[in-house]
């Protein structure tokens, strides 16, 4: 039998699933439409119970709501992805949830991101740059899958317009919510109909939003605007020989064997993400982040320089430039045990009998292992680095 089923993270999130079955398409089909809580994070029993296609977009991050179709015959299929936030719109905010979007977009998933462009009141005073733009245009561009971008403008007292029914939703009758639904409705249809998704790029609403963004790109963003890539150069772009002399010099560390597209390409990256303006933080407020804020605002950075940057294609490996992140003020020790406490909890390694509720957990770890349960922090940087390095090893990824 058919059915929808919309996935809320968190409590905040369900009015927003709640408004989509009300006054989306859902409503005009003969299906069920359900609307599930999604696990807080993935570690538990009932992540491994998701369908695949979610937990793999679950792997970038937990957008606000998901929604999955399932015709009765194949398996359930993540179809959409909704982000909305009422954050203020600071430089770096943005790229928190740059990876639960562009992750969507690169598992072939449309998805929406509402959120205020500008703010202008007595406490904020701020807009999105240009770099915004410009960062998610070559998202679409490189994986011809759209991102809906919606801005939820605020009244003349700067205060967002909330839904009359659902407060953590902008107004139904606001331009942002109209156009995103509309563009729900038609991936909706695309789905049912067993449509590709490459094909919503070319709606008129899509191109008519992409061309309306463009308008805002004023300049092309370099690697010298950001001083967290500007360690070895002020231009942020380096040769090669510059990061062999900064590994083995000033790091003391061998290079390890390495996958020829490394040391071919003409040039790289170096990211360090606890730099601010000329000084590194202390190891102590880097692991404090990690820890308690699960990397935040550092997470989502490497990916949005990937795209700026280093991308070329459709995977991490499609780049002319290597994108390498220091974090060498911690040791592989300190590095290792976010892994090691998702290993050593891993029923694979446990010879007794597991119990009926712990199967499909077992099951998910022989054939996709753990790596979903590594903090958030530490997953995302190795998806997204030719090279990570550390206090005491260099670790490339092949």
């Amino acid at each position: 039998m058919e059915k929808f089923n919309l996935y809320y993270h968190g409590e905040k999130s369900r009015g927003l699933a709640e408004f989509l079955k009300k006054f989306s398409a859902l409503t005009n089909y003969s299906i069920n439409v359900n609307i599930k809580s999604l696990p807080n994070g993935n570690s538990g029993k009932e992540f491994a119970l998701l369908p695949r296609s979610l937990r793999k977009l679950l792997f970038f991050g937990h957008p606000d709501v998901i929604l999955t179709y399932d015709n009765g015959i194949e398996s359930e299929k993540t179809i959409f992805a909704w982000e909305i936030t009422d954050a203020k719109p600071a430089t770096d905010h943005w790229m928190q949830r740059f990876p639960s979007l562009v992750g969507a977009c690169e598992l072939g998933i449309p998805s929406v991101f509402i959120m205020r462009y500008e703010s202008d009141t007595n406490k904020w005073k701020g807009k999105l740059n240009s770099e915004f733009f410009y960062a998610y245009d070559r998202v679409m561009e490189i994986q011809e899958i759209p991102i809906y971008l919606a801005d939820w403008c605020p009244n003349e007292k700067g205060e967002l317009s909330a839904d009359k029914d659902y407060p953590d939703v902008p107004d139904r009758d606001s331009f942002s919510m109209k156009d995103t639904i509309k563009f729900l409705n038609t991936t909706i249809d695309y789905a049912i109909h067993g449509k590709d998704f490459k094909n919503l790029i070319k709606e008129r609403l899509i191109v008519d939003l992409r061309n309306k963004h463009r308008i805002k790109i004023s300049e092309i963003p370099h690697p010298g605007n950001y001083n967290r890539l500007k360690h070895l150069s002020n231009e942020g772009y380096v040769d090669w020989q510059t990061v062999v002399n900064y590994i083995e010099n000033e790091k003391k560390l061998k290079i390890p064997s390495l996958p020829e597209r490394i040391p071919l390409r003409n040039k790289s990256l170096v990211f360090l993400p606890r730099l601010t303006k000329t000084n590194r933080v202390l190891k102590e407020t880097l692991m404090d982040r990690i820890h308690k804020k699960n990397g935040n605002p550092y997470n989502g950075m490497p990916l949005a320089f990937d795209f700026l940057f280093c991308r070329l294609g459709t995977t991490t490996y499609d780049r002319d430039v290597n994108l390498l992140i220091d974090l060498s003020e911690l040791s592989f020790e300190e590095f290792s045990v976010y892994a090691r406490k998702v290993h050593d909890s891993s029923p694979i390694g446990k010879n007794t009998l597991p119990k009926e509720s712990e199967i499909p957990k077992y099951s998910l770890h022989l054939t996709e292992g753990y790596t979903h349960e590594i903090k958030d922090f530490i997953r995302q940087y190795c998806y997204a680095a030719d090279i990570i390095i550390l206090k005491d090893i260099v670790i490339p990824f092949r």
